[in-house]
């Protein structure tokens, strides 16, 4: 099922856990985190977040088969 939603948490590796302002993709309707990295997901940035640590979740959600 194709689904938008906030605040997603993402963990497709153990030792990974993500949250982007807004996922789209096949996020499941039930608790916990989606084990699957979202086809498409939106974050945001604004004066005073880490921009290394902006980069570095870019990289981990690309890897892990964000588009």
């Amino acid at each position: 099922m194709e689904a938008a939603s906030v605040d997603v948490g993402v963990s497709p590796r153990p030792e990974m856990l993500r949250a982007s302002g807004i996922v789209v993709g096949n996020i499941p309707d039930e608790p916990g985190w989606a084990t699957a990295a979202p086809p498409l997901a939106v974050d945001y940035a604004d004066v005073g977040p880490d921009e290394a640590e902006l980069q570095r979740k870019i990289g981990e959600l690309l890897a892990a088969g964000t588009r």
